[in-house]
């Protein structure tokens, strides 16, 4: 039997620096399970130091000591699990995606999918990016992730053009999408 989300134990909370072990584990699963076979073998022995509890700790570190408005990091907490999903949100660091804001990771553990708390997320971030005064949102998603693709086209996502990652991680050929805010 498939656990399943209760909406109403699912609390959307800013980050804090006691959730970066948290959010980097849950980082790390997520993405090597959404990129097995898609992403090379090498960043799949890697990701857990690139993107893992210490870049969480730096990632959350910075964000506090910044203060910016603009940027962020929201977790999706649960009484029973802990953290089950995060996004993190700020100015636009990609050229290839433009100004105006960015949703730069959205994550949600595979029991969760699927039941409206990655649409919670990403609605929360662009709430944030509306109130710091961006009028525009975007993402990149690698090409091969139609699953993402999808979700962010039902959630209103115009589709944009096709890029290559400039790396450091993995040159992955993406599509920017885009949102009105």
């Amino acid at each position: 039997m498939q656990t399943r989300f209760m909406p109403e134990t699912t609390h959307l909370r800013p980050a804090s620096l006691s959730d970066a072990r948290a959010i980097g584990d849950l980082h790390v699963a997520v993405w090597r399970e959404t990129y097995a076979g898609i992403a090379p073998k090498a960043l799949q022995d890697v990701i857990e130091t690139r993107r893992g509890p210490a870049h969480w700790q730096d990632t959350l570190a910075k964000i506090v000591a910044e203060a910016d408005p603009r940027a962020g990091v929201l977790v999706a907490d649960t009484d029973a699990q802990g953290i089950v999903g995060f996004t993190q949100y700020g100015p636009s660091s990609d050229p290839a995606l433009g100004s105006g804001g960015e949703v730069k990771h959205l994550f949600v553990v595979r029991a969760f999918r699927s039941q409206g708390l990655g649409a919670r997320l990403l609605h929360a971030a662009f709430d944030k990016l509306r109130a710091a005064g961006f009028a525009q949102a975007h993402l990149a998603v690698v090409i091969q992730n139609q699953r993402a693709i999808d979700f962010y086209l039902r959630e209103g996502a115009r589709k944009g053009a096709r890029f290559r990652d400039a790396g450091p991680l993995w040159r992955s050929e993406n599509i920017a999408l885009a949102w009105r805010l």
